[in-house]
């Protein structure tokens, strides 16, 4: 037991973060989580407490978890996007991926926005797999981008991407696009 206590106290010498990272208010203590590399984390369990560490990518879930949390009760469109830009700078673009989900049921406009569209061709751009979290990755990707449809402007251009060069964004557009009956057909792109 002292050994354990000499090495969480050693790891929390060395700047390990700690769980209270998770409770940032603003986009700036969501870029903060997002730089943490790894982190100590307290669980509570009936026996006590467990201490266990997160990884990078663990880390990163949980951050843009805890954005979505704030984000989801925002009113103010552009507080939502500094978010979205937050993640961004911090992370993989289809890290936010959580966060324009929140921007596509609540602030449609924002689907037009260049950050946000990016992390959508970027995150449709993944080649078919059968891979059970890829699969549920590109569901959710698909939720989004459909709630985004409804905006007119993003409809035009998302049309575009049956065009992509990358065949893997084209093809999941145009599955997307017949999915919701905006296409019957994309050349050169049905097996």
């Amino acid at each position: 037991m002292k050994i354990f206590v000499a090495v969480l106290s050693l790891a929390a010498s060395y700047g390990f973060a700690s769980g209270s990272i998770f409770q940032f208010k603003d986009p700036a203590g969501l870029e903060k989580c997002l730089k943490a590399d790894h982190l100590l984390d307290e669980v509570r369990t009936e026996a006590g407490s467990e201490k266990r560490y997160l990884d990078r990518l663990e880390i990163q879930d949980r951050c843009i978890a805890s954005a979505v949390k704030i984000a989801s009760g925002e009113k103010s469109s552009d507080k939502v996007m500094s978010f979205v830009t937050a993640a961004r700078r911090g992370a993989a673009p289809e890290t936010s991926l959580p966060l324009l989900q929140v921007v596509a049921s609540n602030h449609l406009a924002l689907c037009n926005e260049m950050k946000v569209y990016e992390v959508f061709t970027k995150s449709l751009s993944y080649p078919p797999s059968n891979s059970d979290s890829t699969k549920r990755f590109l569901e959710d990707v698909k939720k989004a981008v459909k709630l985004c449809l409804r905006d007119k402007q993003f409809r035009k251009d998302f049309l575009e991407e049956m065009d992509s060069s990358n065949a893997d964004t084209a093809r999941n557009a145009c599955e997307i696009l017949k999915e919701e009956k905006l296409v019957k057909k994309c050349e050169g792109k049905d097996s």
